[in-house]
Parts: C-alpha cells; structure tokens; sequence
C-alpha cells in the first residue's frame, strides 16, 4: 500500500496525477514487447508495436510537461504496474 502523499495545492495534485501517468506509461513500455513476443498472430504483434510506439511518445509528452514545471519523472510507482507486468489485467 502507498503511503499518504500531501498535496498542499491544485498543483501539487497535478504534478503528483502527472507523474503517475508517466510511471503506467513506462510500465507499458517495459510489457509491450514481452505482449507482442507472446502473441499468437501477425495482427495482435502488429497492435502491441503500433501501440508501443504511442505509448512511447505519451511518455515522452509527459516528461516534457514534468520538465516544464522542473519537476523530475521520478517519485511515483504506478499502482497498477505489478498487474501490468505479471499480467493480471
């Protein structure tokens, strides 16, 4: 379980829903592949590379965005990112 996380104002809340999004988004990344290699046609192998490619470039967004408000990518581990990668969801 999470620790509690104070967010003092809307922008503390933001930046904090930002940086779980950019966590999931790097989850994604990490699995994809290991979808893709598992997958048993050329049309499901075609879907996890297309995407993995924009899942890559939301990533990409959001860590301009964290940048923009010189914040960093790190400090929040997507809560779902156990599920992503042992593949109960």
């Amino acid at each position: 379980m999470r620790d509690p996380v104070k967010l003092n104002t809307l922008e503390d809340l933001c930046v904090h829903e930002i940086k779980d999004f950019f966590s999931a988004e790097q989850q994604l990344i990490k699995a994809l592949p290991k979808m893709a290699k598992a997958a048993s046609s050329k049309e499901l192998v075609a879907g996890f590379q297309e995407h993995l490619e924009q899942t890559k470039g939301h990533a990409q967004r959001l860590g301009q965005i964290l940048s923009s408000r010189k914040q960093t990518t790190r400090g929040n581990d997507w809560f779902g990112s156990d599920r992503v990668t042992d593949g109960s969801i």
